[in-house]
């Protein structure tokens, strides 16, 4: 005689699949069998989520997402995280192709799995130095960028993501913007990646109820960076970054 609960799968109860799903997620079989049983959930989400749940106890048990468990996990976005998983995984294991490959087969996900692969390279080449760095730098950056475009593929979204990131990482560890370091590179287009990317993290941490040194961003009359001081630098580029967000805020 067939159990009930399989019975109630093999009909479609909602309330046997939940069931199912609940005690799945207590399954310690091996992640293979757990997800196949988990595929047999008739529901998307519950099958999605529960063959991830597997995925991730493997991985707290060896260290790893596999991608031999990717295939076998529901399409959908559960398959997608579990790629972008396994491309950390790989990267960390010092194989930067099975990584990129694995991106490849992130979904919507995909740029935001590359940017996982490469950001730290990045942060760890100019954070320390600050945009003093950038020009002595820069070489070495684009080494790491070349390397991961053969990977990846040269993508626009490489690109943008990667020069943004590099620059943007520069100012942060100054804890300020300062674009005359912007001004000394030689290549235009190093010069705009960089002068945009201190405009947006300069522009980030300003807000409505920002007090200014005693004037409120959205006081009249409005603040300029020469109020800010140091570590910032007087600029009218970033003087406009000041008008553009009160032009959005302030009522």
């Amino acid at each position: 005689m067939m159990p009930l609960a399989v019975w109630g799968l093999a009909c479609g109860d909602p309330a046997a699949e939940r069931q199912r799903y609940a005690a799945l997620l207590r399954d310690r079989r091996p992640p293979e069998e757990v997800i196949a049983d988990c595929n047999a959930l008739r529901d998307d989400t519950l099958a999605g989520d529960c063959g991830m749940a597997a995925v991730m106890r493997a991985r707290r048990g060896r260290g790893a997402a596999s991608g031999e468990l990717c295939e076998e996990v529901r399409e959908g976005i559960w398959n997608h995280e579990c790629w972008f998983l396994a491309a950390e995984t790989a990267a960390r294991r010092g194989d930067p192709k099975t990584a990129g490959a694995y991106c490849g087969r992130t979904g919507p996900f995909m740029d935001d799995c590359a940017q996982h692969l490469w950001q730290g390279d990045v942060r760890e080449l100019i954070h320390p130095h600050g945009p003093a760095g950038f020009a002595k730098t820069l070489p070495r950056a684009a080494a790491i960028h070349a390397r991961w475009a053969a990977t990846l593929g040269d993508t626009d979204a490489l690109r943008q993501r990667f020069w943004a990131r590099y620059f943007a990482n520069g100012f942060e560890g100054a804890r300020g913007v300062d674009l005359s370091y912007c001004d000394a590179l030689e290549e235009p287009e190093s010069r705009e990646r960089c002068v945009a990317a201190g405009e947006e993290v300069f522009g980030r941490e300003l807000r409505p109820a920002l007090d200014v040194r005693g004037r409120a961003l959205c006081g009249d009359p409005a603040p300029t960076v020469a109020d800010l001081g140091p570590p910032n630098r007087p600029d009218p580029r970033l003087d406009a970054v000041i008008d553009r967000v009160r032009a959005r805020y302030c009522r």
